[in-house]
């Protein structure tokens, strides 16, 4: 219980920067979560000596016999948070990173163009072009802007900032790291091993790329969690996952569109393993409203459901790109 309270109050000293309150007129004041961590590491090597001298428990090893492969998966997704949390930007640093921010804000305010009068004023042609930040485009209409990136962590910014305020929208992807690592170990179990999927979860967590992608708001890291949990539950062996799995697909293309074709790849290989279309239905069925919201958004701001700010579905994903890719 020392160990549990000292964890606790080091993480909140860590994320809060430190407290101080009074009790009965006697200040107490913590700003080092350096401290209470030791504390508990002190309490936890404690009672693995203890237990161990005592011959009840063979110490650590009994301990870990009791927390699991879950509750050790578990700590590693919560360490994921904890590790994003504390180095989080909590602001938009770059292109994409405004545009993701700044579009949950559009989001709240009900509308996704923002009209530039001014471009229509300057006497120099495409005046719109000098007013259109990056991560941003031209809708069909009118002299504005809208944002080009995918609605999904905006959509998902906006939920958490309405509720608890401006700094809540940052919470978004380090809360998606614990998702991704934790679903790494629900997809590694699938495996047939806990030995496997603790290891791959260690591996993401302690990944260059995935500690550097979770500081930032941007949507690496939770389209990586959405697709990797759809993984995790198209495996399983029940028409529930399968609608699980589609729903996590849903939001994951929400998040990043252009990888909507990885649904379709879910979906052939149920119908090849189970040689039955039930659950490959259920999982279009739940992937569906994602893909559906995408094209309504994409045809209300740039005029079709095959455009998007980034330009053309038609030039975007052209066949004739293939050998320039294979070739890089």
């Amino acid at each position: 219980m020392l160990a549990f309270v000292a964890a606790i109050w080091a993480l909140l000293v860590r994320l809060t920067g430190g407290f101080v309150f009074s009790v009965a007129g006697v200040q107490i004041s913590s700003t080092d979560p350096i401290r209470p961590l030791v504390a508990a590491l002190i309490a936890i090597a404690a009672y693995a000596v203890l237990s161990a001298l005592a011959g009840r428990h063979p110490g650590l090893s009994a301990l870990t016999r009791r927390v699991g492969p879950r509750g050790l998966a578990a700590v590693l997704a919560l360490g994921s948070v904890v590790t994003a949390l504390s180095h989080a930007s909590w602001t938009a640093g770059g292109a994409d990173e405004y545009s993701y921010v700044s579009q949950a804000d559009l989001w709240l305010q009900r509308k996704l163009t923002v009209p530039m009068p001014i471009a229509t004023a300057v006497p120099w042609p495409d005046g719109l072009a000098t007013f259109t930040p990056l991560g941003y485009g031209r809708p069909a209409e009118g002299a504005a802007i809208a944002p080009v990136t995918g609605p999904g962590l905006p959509l998902m910014m906006a939920a958490l900032k309405s509720v608890a305020g401006h700094c809540a929208a940052f919470w978004i992807v380090p809360l998606t790291a614990g998702l991704l690592v934790w679903a790494t170990f629900a997809l590694g179990r699938k495996a047939g091993s806990d030995v496997i999927a603790l290891g791959a979860a260690w591996l993401v967590a302690t990944s260059p790329t995935v500690l550097a992608m979770a500081k930032s708001p941007m949507s690496d890291i939770p389209a990586a969690a959405f697709w990797t949990q759809a993984a995790a539950w198209v495996v399983g062996a029940s028409l529930r996952a399968s609608i699980a799995a589609g729903l996590a697909a849903s939001m994951a293309v929400l998040i990043r569109p252009n990888l909507a074709p990885l649904a379709a790849v879910m979906a052939v290989w149920l119908v090849w393993r189970d040689r039955s279309p039930a659950r490959a239905v259920a999982f279009v069925c739940g992937v569906l409203p994602g893909c559906l919201a995408v094209a309504l958004l994409n045809n209300v701001l740039y005029g079709s459901p095959f455009s998007s700010g980034y330009g053309d579905l038609n030039s975007l994903l052209s066949v004739a790109h293939i050998p320039t890719n294979l070739a890089r």
